[in-house]
């Protein structure tokens, strides 16, 4: 199984799942800390998994969820399709 097909399968289960609150805030202070490890440690190897680690992380909090998405070239969300914090907000309410 490939990268693209392994992230595809990703995105799928993330779209079914609920959103957690504070999801992105969370994934930028995890992705600052591996990136701050990671110029502390003393291991090149080590130092560069979780730089690349950090950016990962830093990445997926920046693009949101569709960010993978894109790369992946994973279908686009169904028109009409509303996420769980949509439904919270209100927007399934009629016009």
């Amino acid at each position: 199984m490939d990268l693209k097909q392994t992230i595809r399968q990703g995105i799928a289960f993330d779209d079914s799942r609920r959103s957690v609150p504070g999801e992105h805030l969370l994934t930028v202070l995890a992705g600052s800390a591996f990136a701050l490890h990671a110029l502390r440690n003393t291991g090149h190897l080590r130092g560069t998994v979780q730089a690349m680690i950090a950016g990962a992380l830093l990445m997926r909090a920046a693009s949101g969820s569709d960010g993978l998405r894109k790369w992946s070239g994973a279908a686009q969300r169904r028109p009409g399709t509303l996420r769980r914090e949509d439904i919270d907000a209100g927007l399934d309410l009629p016009i």
